[in-house]
């Protein structure tokens, strides 16, 4: 009588295999390196696979380690509908953008005086974005962002983003009313 072999080698796969639980255990895919996503930081990202219950849920506990740095959750959870997607933000020098030479303006304001820069180096991310985000210290006070930001153009072609920050200068005027007072 001849036997089926089938059966013999559905125990042998499982034994090389190990359990199938073990199989189903969420893991992170393969991280690719994506752009950056906020001043001085770069997303990394990958799908979660193995995912039982809810996608979410196990998105928000599931741990990483990307580049030596230990995350305990991802930053953000994407639900790309056939997917789950996790990103992750690392520290990225590569992803801070420099203030050029800061220029002196005009008195704006009572005791505040106008400076301006240029904004350069800002890859992967909307100029205005990044010029609403970076933060400079001039003449000793922090901003932790400009006053304003203003993108040059020549017709359709932008070719620079500015950044403004009213910055205190005890050589303006007290009050504004000083200052008109003193145009007559």
């Amino acid at each position: 009588m001849k036997t089926n072999p089938l059966p013999l080698l559905a125990v042998v796969a499982l034994t090389l295999l190990g359990p199938w639980p073990a199989l189903a255990e969420p893991h992170w895919g393969e991280f690719k390196k994506d752009n950056c996503s906020a001043i001085g930081k770069r997303q990394y990202s990958a799908v979660l696979w193995g995912i039982s219950g809810s996608w979410e849920a196990a998105c928000q506990k599931m741990p990483a380690t990307i580049n030596g740095k230990r995350f305990a959750r991802p930053t953000r959870c994407k639900n790309a509908s056939s997917s789950m997607w996790g990103e992750f933000d690392l520290d990225d020098p590569s992803c801070t953008p420099r203030w050029g030479e800061f220029g002196k303006g005009e008195c704006v304001g009572p005791k505040l005086r106008e400076y301006a820069a240029i904004l350069w180096d800002v890859k992967d991310r909307s100029w205005e974005d990044a010029c609403a985000e970076m933060p400079a210290t001039i003449n000793g006070h922090y901003f932790a962002r400009p006053t304003r930001c203003f993108k040059n153009r020549l017709g359709d072609i932008a070719f620079n983003m500015w950044g403004y920050f009213n910055v205190p200068d005890a050589s303006c005027p007290a009050s504004t009313a000083t200052k008109a007072s003193t145009k007559k």
